[in-house]
């Protein structure tokens, strides 16, 4: 699509295209939506038969977003991931309930 009569902004969105392009030559095959969910769960082993129906909606939205990347398609995915992710138990360590004590005290003050 070059050529001499190309304005600036057709300039830049080829520009744009091609560095896409360039981009994606160099992925790894498994930077996907459907490598990331996978990494997920193999990475969470709290997941069980309860999860399954989140499961099942993640890894659909996962194989639509690699095909078609959409702003609502990647809001529903992050919606569902979040929600996954938020029912995993709490780590030794996690100090949320100190946190929210302290915050409380703060208020109480």
């Amino acid at each position: 699509m070059s050529g001499a009569n190309q304005g600036p902004i057709d300039a830049l969105v080829d520009a744009q295209i091609d560095a896409d392009l360039d981009r994606k030559a160099t992925d790894d095959a498994d930077d996907s939506f459907v490598g990331a969910v996978r990494e997920f769960i193999d990475a969470s082993d709290w997941l069980g038969p309860q999860h399954k129906p989140a499961l099942v909606t993640l890894r659909a939205l996962a194989r639509q977003l690699d095909q078609r990347v959409t702003a609502a398609m990647v809001s529903q995915f992050g919606v569902a991931f979040r929600d996954l992710r938020n029912q995993a138990p709490a780590l030794d360590g996690d100090d949320d309930d100190e946190v929210d004590g302290i915050l409380d005290e703060a208020r109480n003050s």
